[in-house]
């Protein structure tokens, strides 16, 4: 998405139904603002965020930057107190030609106050991002192909439309898989784009990350004999696994903070990451999972992530296969021990 920045408009609006979406929509925005300005970014939860907080925010002056994008994330969530808040500082006749800063609000799903999205209509730019239609969905479709720096065959977008249906914004992330293993500008067809597709009626990925977290000691050949079922039975890549568990590790580590001691805390926090919010069962289980964890381990969790991405990308000649299993075995193990340790501190 470009050209967001409208005129000398300092608040902005970006509604949509697709975390991925909003947050790229997000991105581009800063950037847009940056390549004229020396913007700093200052983000709020607007599940706990005070309205006098974000207020402070906007009227802060930096000294090292010439403004601030204060970005209030989920802002379907904000509290009534909180809305009007914002919503009086808003509408001050004469605030939004003075304002210095730039506010972005954003939210990923949820009805958004009708107060918030008329001062946003009032006074700033609202950037509807839903794809609610078609029509849309084939346009977001074909922009995120056309930014590629890949081409692509007749039947390698026949294959890609067919297996995305109607859930088209998750063409970004299978782009970033096909970027990082093709050269730029090889044509991909169906047969390179297929073992990149989780096919459905498969086993749910997440039955592979949660047999990592919930391994023992000497259980990791039993986790390898199921990674096999996803290399091997259902011939999905290397790379697309590697991705699964990365960013389940990076779901654990955003929520590792010993504050985050309830399942509301924790979704505050993915949502405030541009994550989805989990159900009351996952929410549990990664809290979990996160505590399991001490800093050390996470940090050095997401290091073999990326070691057995960038050897499957070829770095170093390791084969796919065995780095994937590597990291597996690894994981497994580092769960099994840190399972094993807190069992005896808490007996």
């Amino acid at each position: 998405m470009t050209n967001q920045v409208a005129g000398n408009r300092h608040i902005y609006l970006l509604r949509g139904d697709e975390p991925r979406i909003v947050a790229d929509a997000e991105a581009e925005l800063i950037k847009e603002l940056r390549s004229s300005a020396e913007v700093d970014v200052t983000i709020f939860d607007a599940e706990v965020v005070a309205g006098a907080e974000v207020c402070a925010a906007l009227e802060q002056m930096h000294i090292f930057a010439d403004a601030a994008a204060v970005c209030v994330r989920g802002v379907d969530k904000l509290t009534e107190d909180a809305m009007a808040v914002i919503v009086g500082y808003l509408s001050v006749p004469g605030r939004s030609e003075e304002m210095a800063n730039y506010l972005v609000m954003s939210s990923f799903a949820g009805k958004i106050s009708p107060k918030v999205a008329k001062v946003a209509a009032d006074f700033g730019v609202v950037l509807d991002l839903k794809l609610s239609n078609d029509a849309l969905r084939t346009e977001f479709f074909s922009e995120a192909l056309a930014s590629s720096s890949l081409r692509f065959s007749s039947d390698a977008l026949a294959r890609m439309r067919e297996h995305l249906g109607e859930d088209v914004a998750r063409v970004r992330s299978l782009l970033e898989v096909l970027e990082a293993r093709f050269e730029p500008d090889h044509r991909i067809s169906a047969a390179d784009v297929e073992p990149y597709l989780v096919r459905a009626g498969s086993l749910p990925l997440y039955q592979l990350t949660n047999a990592i977290e919930n391994c023992r000691r000497h259980g990791e050949a039993e986790v390898l004999l199921q990674l096999r079922r996803f290399t091997e039975e259902l011939r999905i890549h290397p790379l697309v696994l590697v991705a699964v568990i990365s960013r389940r590790m990076i779901e654990i580590a955003s929520v590792s903070s010993p504050s985050i001691t309830t399942a509301e805390a924790l979704n505050a926090r993915l949502e405030a990451n541009g994550a989805k919010k989990k159900v009351p069962f996952a929410a549990k289980k990664l809290l979990e999972s996160a505590r399991m964890l001490d800093y050390p381990s996470v940090v050095r969790a997401l290091s073999w992530c990326a070691e057995a991405e960038g050897r499957i990308k070829g770095l170093d000649g390791v084969p796919e296969e065995f780095a994937l299993e590597l990291l597996v075995a690894r994981l497994c193990n580092l769960f099994a021990r840190k399972r094993k340790t807190n069992s005896i501190a808490g007996s």
